[in-house]
């Protein structure tokens, strides 16, 4: 959760400069705020489990990935009912994002 005061992301798609620049722009528009929640976030308990999740949820994950291990991904896809999880082949932990990011902007679009 947000606290006030704290900067807030912008979703990509709303973002005019991202949608003119493309990606990487998106990844770049909402500065470290993300990452810095993420970092914060990482090692605490969630206040909910992820089977409440309500909302379609999608996900991508390498299955290289040597950060966050792709059976960690699977963990969390099926926990979340109705997840639509992507394993990418080959991938590591940032590949996801920069090899499909037109295909996640689009998702996230809709």
């Amino acid at each position: 959760m947000w606290q006030q005061g704290r900067p807030q992301p912008v979703h990509p798609a709303r973002c005019p400069s991202s949608r003119r620049k493309g990606p990487a722009e998106a990844i770049r528009q909402p500065g470290g705020a993300g990452i810095a929640f993420d970092a914060a976030n990482l090692w605490r308990p969630w206040r909910f489990p992820l089977t409440q999740i309500k909302v379609l949820a999608h996900l991508w994950h390498g299955d290289a990935d040597n950060l966050a291990p792709a059976a960690l991904g699977r963990l969390i896809a099926d926990a979340i009912p109705g997840c639509e999880a992507t394993i990418c082949p080959g991938e590591g932990h940032a590949e996801p994002l920069t090899r499909h990011a037109d295909e996640i902007m689009a998702t996230m679009a809709d």
